[in-house]
């Protein structure tokens, strides 16, 4: 005799992005008329993950585009999907306050100041450890169309190198869509 789900022991804690749901797609009748049986994971939901990013990594962050120069934070999506980005929240650790007045960008493209996801302006300048929490704006240009969104990884990048000792965690709060 099968188990019922609502027999199941329930779970703690947070889900990690590969776990699976299970969920019924009505319209598709192959398994029964009222539907069938499909997996997801738990990123096609709501997901947050978790990026730490060091003070060497801040010492060469610019917009050049060159490797080294950008960090990942979410990996290209994969064909036919993209992602929305919710919110990025950051929590710094500041040993020396960087102020050379950098801004920072979350995007696609890491060679564009002027097209991004979120940006913070003078990130952390002469600021001690802080939070940040970002939430894109209603008309932010990512400067390209979601139809090449699959093949982009989430970055971070900056207009300049940050100076000073600044390390950080950053916590991408995102849902991979369908295009």
């Amino acid at each position: 005799m099968a188990t019922r789900l609502t027999q199941k022991t329930a779970f703690t804690g947070n889900t990690a992005k590969e776990d699976l749901y299970m969920i019924v797609d009505e319209s598709d009748n192959t398994g029964s008329a009222d539907g069938t049986s499909k997996k997801i994971t738990s990123e096609q939901v709501i997901q947050t993950t978790k990026v730490n990013i060091t003070s060497s990594n801040f010492g060469a962050m610019d917009n050049t585009g060159v490797a080294g120069t950008f960090f990942e934070l979410l990996p290209a999506p994969g064909t036919g999907l993209f992602y929305a980005i919710l919110s990025v929240s950051i929590n710094t650790l500041v040993t020396s306050p960087p102020n050379n007045n950098t801004n920072l960008y979350i995007g696609y493209d890491s060679t564009q100041i002027s097209s991004f996801v979120l940006q913070s302006r003078r990130f952390n300048n002469n600021i001690s450890s802080r939070s940040y929490n970002l939430a894109p704006l209603p008309q932010t240009f990512t400067g390209a169309h979601l139809g090449i969104l699959d093949a982009k990884p989430l970055v971070v990048y900056a207009n300049q190198n940050f100076n000073g000792n600044i390390s950080a965690d950053f916590y991408v709060t995102y849902r991979k869509c369908s295009i």
